[in-house]
């Protein structure tokens, strides 16, 4: 017992990774958090406590989020808190519960992981279970969502570069974000800005593209403040870097540090984790595996009303059955043609109902290989033409090389030589044009 007195007397601290056995009951009784209409009010053994607005807010926050800690920039996401700077904001909240929260409280009830070094804040262990929300938590959550600032300029740009990235607006999208960069941002919509640019470079160049953004994305994982949300986001686009650059190992690790972290609730990104997560599983050679997570992906996604990613989960199975079908003969191998157009129609469906993933020509490719190899050439060759007609809405886009190649089979298996042949030109003369304009890159 004296032990571990003087330890935390010397490192009050240090219950965050020691907690007791038995939490010890708050001297003033429960801490209640209360929801009433667009207000919330903080009371103590059914005593109110007398503290201004922003501390309510901070401490309704760790109250909603009391399993894992809160940074900074996140508490100034919240009114009266946005009208400071996130330093400042830091300053003042170490102020106040080291020198205050004791005279209001009774004792300590938040605490930090790292001192005063520290951005992130939580309750202490002995609070957590001496807390409750009323009427409920999602009556208070409702209430910090009307204070929230999410409804900033930058948040709303963001969202908008969001949605013409998934409409297909690629170019366009990516030189908003880049303006975005040159004007003043927090420290995580300045990394929500960097994984949406990595996206875009991901969806033009591939791995070429997200190369130069790796270091930065990097870069952005030292940041003790950086959030628990834009870390999972991070980490999916670098586990897809590595998965798609043969770096599979490196991959593998960094989707076994996500899967400990990544929850259902997290909607879009828990999404991302298992598509890409499939990615990985398909390039090495778990079909199985990697279908069964593409599947959980699109029902997660159907869930979270995530459009593109319904659209992506979709593709991504369609191809998956299309591998599935090279390494099966006969019957088994129709059976999986047929289950690649069935998710490659659900798919052309959802972007046309939704204009989410309008650049991408995998659908129609999958669709023309499956018919060619099923036998039906009519139907093969009008989707070898949509694909080179998507295909070539973008720039630079490389599916338009597999997409004249696509149609130069059809034609040759419909005895059409002549244009067969005039569509291999066209796919060499794709593919010396990509090539040159990754070279200039």
């Amino acid at each position: 017992v004296r032990g571990r007195a003087k330890a935390l007397h010397n490192d009050p601290y240090s219950f965050m990774t020691h907690p007791p056995s038995h939490p010890l009951p708050l001297s003033g009784g429960p801490l209640h958090i209360e929801a009433d209409r667009n207000s919330l009010a903080v009371r103590m053994g059914g005593r109110l406590v007398n503290v201004r607005q922003k501390w309510r807010v901070f401490y309704a926050l760790l109250a909603v989020q009391k399993h894992r800690y809160v940074c900074v920039d996140e508490i100034c996401d919240y009114y009266p808190w946005n009208r400071q700077l996130p330093k400042v904001v830091g300053r003042e909240i170490w102020r106040f519960t080291t020198q205050q929260e004791a005279r209001h409280f009774g004792r300590r009830i938040s605490c930090s992981p790292s001192k005063q070094a520290t951005k992130q804040y939580g309750l202490c262990p002995h609070t957590a279970p001496h807390i409750a929300l009323l009427p409920d938590q999602s009556a208070v959550a409702g209430v910090l969502q009307a204070l929230c600032f999410h409804h900033s300029s930058q948040a709303i740009a963001l969202s908008e570069c969001t949605l013409l990235m998934q409409s297909g607006f690629v170019d366009l999208a990516l030189g908003r974000l880049q303006g975005l960069k040159t004007g003043t941002l927090t420290l995580n919509d300045h990394a929500h800005v960097d994984v949406l640019i990595s996206m875009c470079l991901d969806r033009l160049y591939g791995t070429a593209g997200t190369e130069q953004q790796r270091g930065i994305l990097e870069a952005h994982l030292s940041e003790p403040s950086l959030s628990r949300l834009n870390r999972m986001r991070i980490l999916i686009r670098l586990a897809r870097h590595h998965a798609l650059s043969g770096h599979y190992e490196r991959s593998a690790r960094l989707f076994e540090d996500l899967s400990a972290a990544v929850r259902p609730e997290d909607g879009v990104e828990y999404c991302q984790f298992h598509i890409n997560y499939s990615l990985l599983l398909r390039r090495t050679g778990d079909l199985p595996r990697a279908i069964s997570h593409q599947t959980l992906a699109y029902h997660a996604a159907h869930e979270a009303q995530w459009w593109y990613g319904v659209q992506a989960a979709q593709s991504n199975l369609a191809l998956m059955h299309l591998s599935q079908a090279d390494q099966a003969r006969g019957s088994a191998a129709k059976l999986h043609l047929r289950k690649a157009k069935e998710w490659a129609l659900l798919c052309v469906t959802t972007t046309d109902a939704t204009i989410q993933g309008a650049d991408h020509a995998d659908s129609a490719l999958t669709l023309a290989q499956a018919h060619r190899r099923l036998g039906e050439l009519d139907e093969a060759l009008h989707w070898a033409e949509a694909a080179v007609r998507i295909a070539g809405r973008v720039p630079n886009y490389p599916d338009l090389v597999e997409a004249y190649e696509q149609l130069a089979l059809t034609h040759k298996e419909r005895g059409n030589h002549l244009l067969a042949a005039l569509a291999e030109d066209q796919m060499r003369e794709a593919q010396r044009h990509l090539t040159h304009e990754a070279g200039q890159d």
